[in-house]
C-alpha cells in the first residue's frame, strides 16, 4: 500500500496534553500497538494519497518528533489554502492536456508535446469517468450518499480523481473548526 498523506484533526485541549510526550510516555497510557502518528485523540478526515508532499514549514505536533518514518503535524488554514491551490492548478493543467488533446485528434492547429497519445489520453480520461459515475464494471459514484462515517474518506466525494479530491479539502477548509482543533498533517 506504501507510505500515505492525511489529513486529521486534533483538539487543541488534545495537544496541550499530549504534545510534551516521549514514545515512553505514550506507549504507556495508549498501549504497544499504538502509534504517535496515528493516536487515538486523533480523526483522520481525508486521505491525500501519496507521491505529493505538503510538509514544508509545518510546526511538528509533538516538542521531541521522534518517529522519522512518519509525520505528525500540525497545518494552519492559509497552509491548507496552499494545498488548495495546488489542487486547483493540477486539475487545470490536467484539464488544458486533455483540451490539448481534443485539438489534436481534431486537426486543429495545437502544439502537443510529442510525448502523448492524444487517443489513449482522451480514452483513459473517459473511461475512468464512465467507471466512477456507475456505468462501468464496478458501478463506483464518485459521491457518498448514505455511507456511515466511518466508511467515507472524506465527507463529500468518494473519488481519488484529484479534480474531484478537491472538494473534499475545500469542505474540510469551510467547515473546520479552527478555534477548537488543530489541522494534522500526517503520514505513514
Amino acid at each position: 500500500m506504501g507510505y500515505r498523506l492525511r489529513l486529521g484533526k486534533v483538539s487543541k485541549a488534545d495537544h496541550e496534553k499530549y504534545k510534551s510526550y516521549t514514545r515512553e510516555q505514550f506507549k504507556s497510557e495508549f498501549g504497544e500497538n499504538e502509534f504517535m502518528y496515528r493516536p487515538p485523540f486523533h480523526e483522520q478526515l481525508f486521505e491525500l494519497g501519496k507521491y505529493i508532499d505538503f510538509s514544508k514549514d509545518l510546526i511538528d505536533f509533538y516538542d521531541t518528533q521522534e518517529d522519522n518514518d512518519s509525520e505528525f503535524k500540525i497545518m494552519s488554514k492559509d497552509q491548507l489554502r496552499e494545498v488548495i491551490r495546488k489542487y486547483h492548478e493540477w486539475t487545470s493543467k490536467y484539464m488544458d492536456k486533455l483540451y490539448e488533446c481534443a485539438c489534436a485528434i481534431n486537426d486543429l492547429e495545437y502544439k502537443l508535446d510529442p510525448s502523448i497519445n492524444p487517443k489513449e489520453e482522451i480514452m483513459s480520461f473517459f473511461h475512468g469517468m464512465k467507471q466512477e459515475w456507475g456505468r462501468g464494471k464496478y458501478s463506483l459514484v464518485p459521491y457518498y450518499l448514505d455511507e456511515p462515517d466511518e466508511k467515507r474518506d472524506g465527507q463529500v466525494i468518494g473519488s481519488w480523481k484529484i479534480q474531484y479530491s478537491v472538494l473534499n479539502i475545500v469542505y474540510i477548509y469551510q467547515t473546520f473548526d479552527w478555534e477548537n482543533d488543530l489541522l494534522i498533517y500526517s503520514g505513514w
